[in-house]
């Protein structure tokens, strides 16, 4: 679908907290299990702390590039306290010069690649030792300059960041005045190059082991239902969660980066995840229990075209859509224009809420990029179409 409509003002939005396709990406039941998608994890999820060496890759996804150059990596220590609190804890960061390969023995040590051309960053993790490289064009600050900034919230329930040395951060400035293929190109420059981590370690930093991305409250939600579990120690908790791709792996997520970019990761009640599948987001015709499948506001039905589609319920259908957008402009991926339609009304109907505003901070803080439709939702206005 193609729109046109002129950038509005761009206003500064929260950053509220430093830490958080499809188709049963991994089965509660057994490790190893295949995905709706065709992909297996073949991996056991019992224990807290795993480690995994990665490597790096390219936009393109597939392409390792472990060895072929030295790279400069920085270690992040955080002492975090995870549980149902999903609390925070303080973080360190040391710079160091490491030599091409960054495996490690240690258990307790999860291990980052980065794509090419990259400089120092750090990625702050909980209750373990992340080394970590980005991209010199990562519109990233290290984890101790991250601790330092506090969060203020305005009367209309917007945020800006308050960094103690420069004073407000305006997010939305670099993308003022630019439209379509300008804006397009800018966005993704301002995303390109985060830190990858194995896909295992993304659900690490989303389900308390080593980070708090997706604990609320002590408590870890479904996007499409309702239905939450408390952390316990594996990336499937409660024996009925897994991780959905919101981009589906069939649609090309199936490779790193775009596997593990935790923008695009949800926890999800694994009946919903399977449902979901890989359907196309839509609108529904049928309502509640005259629909195939329905669960707290969520429907899997046909479409006015006949199409199979699924709905995602209102409280979250805003985060899917902004998620998808981010995808589109980050992997340089169309997004089909009758589902495109419905994902912008989504993205109205549903704006960015502090919840969905502090997880973007939580996944700067480990990945070092941000979703910029979060902070900024009126660029999606200024984009004739993904």
């Amino acid at each position: 679908m193609r729109r046109t409509s002129p950038l509005r003002a761009a206003r500064p939005l929260l950053c509220v907290a430093l830490l958080g396709g499809c188709g049963g990406d991994e089965s509660p039941a057994a490790s190893g299990a295949s995905t709706t998608d065709g992909a297996s994890t073949g991996e056991l999820d019992t224990t807290a702390t795993v480690a995994t060496a990665t490597t790096a890759t390219t936009a393109s996804g597939g392409t390792t590039n472990s060895d072929t150059t030295s790279a400069a990596t920085a270690t992040a220590t955080s002492s975090e306290s995870t549980g149902t609190s999903g609390g925070t804890g303080s973080t360190s960061a040391t710079a160091t010069t490491a030599a091409p390969s960054t495996a490690t023995s240690d258990p307790s040590t999860a291990t980052a690649a980065t794509e090419p051309s990259s400089t120092t960053t750090t990625a702050a993790t909980a209750g373990s030792s992340t080394t970590a490289s980005s991209e010199s064009d990562t519109a990233s600050a290290s984890a101790s300059t991250l601790a330092t900034a506090s969060d203020t919230t305005t009367d209309a329930g917007t945020a800006t960041d308050t960094d103690t040395d420069t004073g407000p951060i305006d997010r939305c400035a670099p993308f003022l005045g630019l439209e379509d293929a300008a804006l397009r190109d800018a966005l993704n420059a301002s995303v390109v190059g985060h830190t990858v981590y194995s896909y295992l370690d993304a659900r690490n930093f989303m389900y308390g082991i080593t980070g708090t991305i997706d604990v609320f409250d002590g408590q870890i939600e479904s996007v499409y239902t309702a239905t939450s579990v408390a952390p316990d120690g594996t990336r499937t908790p409660g024996g009925t969660f897994n991780t959905e791709h919101s981009w589906p792996r069939s649609d090309g997520a199936d490779v790193e980066p775009p596997l593990s970019d935790i923008h695009h990761l949800f926890p999800c009640d694994e009946p919903s995840n399977t449902e979901r599948a890989s359907f196309p987001f839509g609108e529904t015709t049928c309502e509640a229990t005259a629909c195939p499948w329905s669960d707290d506001g969520s429907e899997l039905g046909p479409d006015s075209e006949g199409r199979t589609v699924f709905e995602v319920r209102g409280a979250r259908r805003g985060d899917v859509a902004r998620a998808h957008f981010y995808f589109a402009v980050r992997y340089a991926l169309a997004i089909d224009p009758a589902e495109e339609s419905t994902l912008r009304a989504w993205h109205t109907e549903d704006p960015p809420d502090a919840r969905e505003q502090a997880r973007n901070d939580r996944i700067e803080a480990v990945q070092a990029n941000r979703n910029p439709f979060v902070d900024c939702p009126e660029l999606v206005d200024a984009l004739l179409d993904f």
